[in-house]
């Protein structure tokens, strides 16, 4: 059995569901399941995610059995304090990681605007939003 064969059956005898119950939940076939755990097979990125979602557990976990880590960060949270991560909030992380980073300040500025927050600070001046010929706000450099 692989490794995260293991790691998948460990997580199912832990929440007590049988395969076909995993498999239902998460949208795969019981043989899917079956093969992930007796080694045969891996899980694909859309059922990683539906996994991670389901079990609560980083994908990293799933993977290698160790946490996300960077030397920036201890440990990379299971979630947020009062929120569950869903597939959806994964697949819109990795969207925003694929903008260049004015992109992302941009995006990072309408979203404090939109949610009243306020920005983190760094060592690069958040761009403000100006609204744009539409009525509708847009991000807008200070200088331009």
């Amino acid at each position: 059995m692989s490794g995260i064969g293991t790691r998948i059956k460990e997580l199912r005898k832990r929440h007590d569901i049988s395969q076909e119950e995993l498999a239902a939940q998460i949208k795969v076939s019981r043989g899917n399941v079956g093969d992930w755990e007796r080694g045969r097979a891996k899980p694909g990125a859309d059922a990683l995610i539906a996994l991670s979602s389901y079990f609560s557990v980083s994908i990293d976990w799933i993977l290698n059995g160790q946490e996300f880590q960077t030397p920036h960060m201890k440990r990379w949270p299971q979630t947020m304090p009062g929120d569950n991560i869903t597939p959806e909030d994964i697949e819109l992380l990795a969207k925003l990681k694929r903008l260049s980073e004015k992109e992302r300040w941009k995006v990072e500025g309408y979203i404090d605007a939109i949610a009243g927050g306020s920005a983190i600070q760094s060592k690069k001046p958040m761009e403000k939003l100006s609204p744009s010929p539409n009525g509708e706000e847009a991000a807008a450099s200070e200088g331009a």
